[in-house]
């Protein structure tokens, strides 16, 4: 509509406003959508390496579509962020989060129950990507992202792919949002089917 366009003329960068016209038609945006995505800086969250590859039409894999950073509303910002609260606030905007991950994201279950031997474990947050075909497996850390997550979500991903996915699903894919990433442990740990995020915590989005 021309409301779009309109939100669209004040930003500068011809890629950027490329990258919201194409999710406006891919997900059907209305302008209030459109504004939130905006709002939030949807684009500008992207990996540096994404936005180069969108420029040059070449193909982006799921993970690479996912941001560094995740805006979750909350109005919680003067408490103590516990994982437990941090989950809550995902589950209770879980819409708006996975409309920043990217296309083709359903919600299964949080807390989603594995048996591995005699142990009970719990994926915080368990997705499947209807474009990519897979499941993702979501960890909630409230803590600065350490190597050892990384071992944890591989444990939980293969579960999925070993006792869950059909043979006609693609491999699974994790995403650990944390409260905050070191580039530097992240660039030694970066694995193919893996994206670490860090979070935005916000005021309610409008």
């Amino acid at each position: 509509t021309w409301n779009h366009y309109l939100k669209l003329l004040p930003l500068k960068d011809i890629n950027e406003i490329n990258y919201y016209i194409n999710i406006v038609i891919r997900d059907n945006l209305s302008y209030r959508k459109l504004a939130e995505r905006i709002k939030s800086n949807e684009y500008g969250r992207l990996p540096l390496e994404t936005k180069i590859k969108l420029k040059e039409s070449k193909g982006v894999k799921e993970k690479e579509m996912v941001p560094s950073t995740i805006v979750i509303p909350s109005n919680k910002l003067k408490e103590e962020i516990t994982e437990k609260v941090l989950e809550n606030l995902i589950i209770d905007n879980i819409s708006f989060v996975m409309e920043q991950l990217g296309e083709g994201y359903c919600f299964i279950k949080n807390q989603y129950k594995i048996n591995i031997g005699n142990n009970k474990n719990y994926i915080d947050i368990l997705l499947f990507n209807y474009k990519f075909n897979n499941f993702v497996v979501i960890e909630i850390k409230a803590r600065e992202f350490r190597k050892e997550d990384v071992g944890q979500i591989l444990l939980y991903m293969n579960y999925i792919d070993k006792e869950v996915k059909s043979i006609t699903q693609g491999n699974t894919m994790g995403i650990i949002i944390t409260k905050e990433v070191n580039e530097f442990v992240v660039r030694y740990v970066n694995h193919d089917n893996i994206a670490i995020s860090s979070i935005i915590l916000t005021g309610e989005v409008k």
